[in-house]
């Protein structure tokens, strides 16, 4: 597979860099109750602290976006709205403050605004995050140069917010291309060592099936090797072992050492039998498969002619698993349902329910 291809199957760049990890979501939520505390805590010649703190609702809201929005990189639908809670945010909380303000700590939201705005560009959306950034420091000079602080004062207060937004960039179109690519490559070792260990099952399950095989036609292949006349008791053990190996192939869920055994008996009893296995029961739920095969053998038992037909159906079914007993003109009809529950109906005289539909 080559890397192109691999790159299809790489992870979302949150989890290389772990922002959505129990201790990314937290360090997330403490910045910004930092921020709120700062927000709060300063609240010297502000008019209206209900409409900062609607500010820093705006800004939760797009940190905690940049961490749950699903997409890698971020799809544009999300990275728009993200782009516009730094503008909104510096007119809210710079319309509020006193000229000039009391002290730095008033000017708390560039440190949310670009922690998010940064985060958004590690996660693809490089124009939006620069467009986030421009246009609020944009409000704050102008709102400097307007109050008579000083367009260079507005300035002096935006620049600092560039840096770590460039070291992004860099981040962005540098560092992500190779971690997706060491993550590609992680994805194919692991789908290499998953397609290794399931061949190494499938050959450890085809050695016991050998080995199962062996012990049940062993005796029986050297007897016909060694060239002595079969009986017809060795013709009907052929018969019965050729049985046992359809039904470990066609109805292996149904078969245990206790189905054999029963299904044996019935067939020296001139019983016919049938095993069949549609994989309802591949999920591996062992308290139902007991159920179905303590029911069969029950039938196997009680069956002294005619025919015994089981079939597990196909996965999605209401209905598990039926045993269908036959014997002249009577049907007795065992279903077992997803839960475990057994039905059993009985009809003499009647077709209700024949082999060829119970087969179809």
């Amino acid at each position: 597979m080559s890397i192109p291809e691999l790159t299809r199957w790489t992870r979302d760049i949150r989890d290389l860099i772990g922002i959505r990890t129990a201790f990314g979501v937290g360090l997330s939520a403490a910045f910004c109750l930092a921020g709120l505390g700062s927000a709060l805590s300063n609240p010297a010649g502000v008019r209206h602290m209900a409409v900062v703190v609607a500010a820093w609702v705006i800004l939760a809201a797009a940190v905690a976006g940049v961490v749950w929005l699903p997409g890698d990189p971020l799809p544009t639908r999300f990275a728009l709205p993200l782009t516009l809670a730094a503008p909104v945010s510096a007119v809210l909380v710079v319309s509020q403050l006193p000229v000039p303000p009391a002290n730095a700590g008033q000017l708390w939201f560039h440190m949310m605004m670009i922690a998010y705005l940064v985060f958004m560009c590690v996660r693809g959306a490089v124009g939006c995050a620069w467009l986030g950034i421009i246009t609020a420091s944009i409000v704050v000079v102008v709102w400097t140069g307007v109050t008579d602080q000083g367009f260079v004062t507005g300035l002096v207060w935006t620049l600092p917010n560039l840096p770590p937004l460039l070291m992004a960039t860099v981040f962005t179109y540098k560092v992500r291309p190779v971690a997706r690519t060491i993550s590609a490559l992680r994805y194919e070792a692991n789908q290499r060592a998953a397609q290794q260990a399931a061949a190494l099952a499938a050959s450890d399950e085809r050695d016991r099936r050998l080995a199962d095989v062996d012990a049940l036609v062993r005796t029986m292949l050297e007897h016909i090797a060694s060239g002595t006349p079969l009986t017809a008791a060795d013709r009907e053990e052929c018969l019965l072992l050729d049985a046992e190996l359809r039904d470990g192939i066609r109805g292996s869920s149904l078969v245990d050492h206790h189905v054999i055994a029963a299904a044996r008996a019935a067939r020296q009893r001139g019983v016919c039998v049938t095993l069949l296995d549609d994989g309802g029961l591949d999920a591996g739920n062992e308290v139902l498969a007991g159920i179905v095969r303590s029911q069969l053998c029950a039938m196997l038992d009680a069956a002294q002619s005619g025919s015994v037909a089981a079939r597990v159906l196909p996965p999605g079914r209401p209905i598990l698993a039926t045993v269908l007993a036959r014997d002249g003109e009577r049907e007795n009809r065992i279903e077992v349902d997803l839960m475990g529950s057994v039905v059993a109906e009985g009809v003499v005289g009647e077709d209700f329910f024949s082999v060829s539909r119970f087969l179809d």
